[in-house]
C-alpha cells in the first residue's frame, strides 16, 4: 500500500520554507507568518476567480485565502491592520500579498496577477464560483 502520508512527512522534513525567518512579511505595521504548507483549498479559490465572477464574492474569496493561508494566531491582527484608516490597505496591496502567498504555497512557481480585479479570468474551470463546492471560511 502506498503511504502518502509518509512522502508528506519527508517532503516537510526536507523542506527550508519551515524555517521562521523565511516565512515572514509585513504589511502595514504587521509583522505576519505565512503557513509553511497552507490548504490547497485557500490557493484553488484564487484561481477559480473569473472575469464573472461577482465583485463582492471575488473580494471575500482573496481575503479568505489570505487569511487561510496565515499562521492563526496572526489572523486577527491581519484583519486589524486592513482595517487601519490611518495606514489604508488598498485592493492591490491586498492582492499583492495573496498572489505572493499563492507563490510561496506553490514552492516559488511565478503566478501571474492581472492588472484588475476585472481582469482576473483562468482559461479552464467554470465562467462562475457561484455553484462552486468550495466553501472556504476562516475564523
Amino acid at each position: 500500500m502506498k503511504d502518502f502520508n509518509k512522502s508528506r512527512q519527508e517532503r516537510r522534513a526536507d523542506d527550508p520554507v519551515d524555517m521562521l525567518e523565511d516565512r515572514q512579511f509585513q504589511l502595514g505595521d504587521g509583522v505576519f507568518t505565512r503557513l509553511s504548507h497552507p490548504p490547497y483549498q485557500a490557493t484553488k479559490a484564487m484561481v477559480e476567480i473569473t472575469e464573472n465572477t461577482d465583485g463582492l464574492r471575488v473580494f471575500s474569496i482573496v481575503e479568505n485565502a489570505v487569511l487561510a493561508m496565515l499562521e492563526p494566531q496572526d489572523r486577527d491582527r491581519f484583519r486589524q491592520v486592513v482595517a487601519n484608516e490611518n495606514d489604508p490597505i488598498s485592493w492591490e496591496d491586498l492582492l499583492e500579498v495573496a498572489f505572493w502567498l499563492v507563490g510561496e504555497a506553490s514552492g516559488g512557481r511565478p503566478t501571474t496577477r492581472s492588472q484588475s480585479s476585472t481582469d482576473m479570468s483562468s482559461e479552464p474551470g467554470t465562467d462562475s464560483t457561484e455553484n462552486s463546492s468550495l466553501a472556504l471560511v476562516v475564523d
